[in-house]
């Protein structure tokens, strides 16, 4: 999948009723239930399945207790799904191992001295969920070559500027056609995807530490006024409130255990 995990929380954690969840808009969650009665947005999480929920922005709701593996993180470049993915691990035996040797690694050992191999876990299990579902939507490989460009520079440059045009020209595609395809493959324009790409990774630094400023530079913003106007209209919250909720590795997304 050769995603890079931006910001990642992550532990194996039973929770009871009481528990809701802190506002982590745009966060992409991993779930592997263990056992109890939860449901994200009515829909029952079942024992024995893992969960994938992008950028869940869903209901929570919980009932008795609840025993999980999670991951919560920003990946980067994002993964294209469109909805939840449910599996049934059990008929995986190759998937379950792995998040059973995470949940062990996360209980044993303080998880802020194993971050590096929790991102390392999360990434076998997007690789190994890749080969079992297709995360990524089809279309054209010209989309998904743009699509890499766009992150390339938002990683490197911040992306502001990157036009439609520019777009389509780097894959010698007509610029309406390509925006068609564009938007089938991703279900949004290039302008929009680009600026949803920029929103993420200043989120995921602020979600790390740095500053406003730092945020609002490395997405390409010169003005922390309209960094900060951008974000909240995208995000539904300013910066500062949500650098403020920062969890450390081994929170559950900034709330206590219940």
């Amino acid at each position: 999948m050769n995603e890079n995990i931006e910001f990642l929380v992550f532990g194996r954690k039973r929770i009871g009723a009481e528990w809701s969840p802190a506002m982590d808009p745009g966060l992409d969650k991993l779930y592997y239930v263990y056992d109890g009665e939860a449901y994200y947005n009515g829909m029952r999480l079942e024992p024995g399945h893992l969960y994938i929920f992008p950028e869940s922005r869903g209901k929570w709701e919980l009932r008795g207790s609840f025993d999980h593996l999670y991951f919560d993180f920003f990946p980067y470049p994002p993964l294209m799904i469109s909805g939840v993915i449910d599996l049934d691990i059990r008929e995986y035996p190759g998937i379950k191992a792995v998040c059973d040797a995470a949940s062990a690694l996360f209980t044993v050992y303080d998880r802020r001295e194993v971050v590096s191999e929790a991102k390392l876990t999360l990434e076998i299990l997007l690789e190994l969920i890749g080969r079992t579902v297709r995360l990524r939507s089809t279309g054209d490989g010209r989309v998904d070559r743009a699509i890499e460009y766009i992150s390339a520079r938002v990683n490197d440059h911040g992306g502001a500027g990157l036009t439609g045009r520019e777009l389509a020209g780097l894959v010698n595609l007509d610029r309406f056609y390509f925006s068609k395809l564009f938007r089938e493959k991703t279900g949004t324009t290039p302008g929009k995807f680009s600026r949803g790409l920029r929103m993420k990774r200043a989120a995921a630094m602020l979600r790390s530490g740095a500053t406003v400023t730092e945020a609002a530079l490395a997405a390409g913003f010169l003005s922390d006024a309209a960094f900060v106007c951008s974000f909240r209209k995208y995000f539904g919250v300013t910066p500062g409130k949500f650098r403020a909720g920062k969890p450390d590795p081994g929170s559950y997304g900034g709330e206590p255990e219940a």
